[in-house]
């Protein structure tokens, strides 16, 4: 796996996202909501012929180290 060294903003922004910390209720189920109309939309488009054309352009593998396609037996390279 080839390790890239990522710039200073990269790393400015991965550090904020683990530092932070939320006990307001009301953004934690907004972030569920925002999840799950993500996840609802993704199923939604699979079935689309415009996401279909690009899903198969992008290169799959049968690694499981990569990223699962749900309802597929292929995984994202990594």
């Amino acid at each position: 796996m080839v390790h890239t060294k990522f710039d200073r903003v990269m790393n400015d922004l991965v550090d904020y996202a683990y530092e932070q910390t939320t006990s307001d209720n009301d953004a934690i189920r907004m972030a569920h909501f925002c999840l799950l109309d993500s996840i609802g939309y993704a199923i939604a488009a699979s079935s689309d012929a415009d996401f279909l054309r690009l899903m198969n352009s992008v290169q799959f593998s049968k690694n499981s180290q990569g990223i699962p396609i749900i309802d597929r037996s292929l995984w994202l390279r990594p």
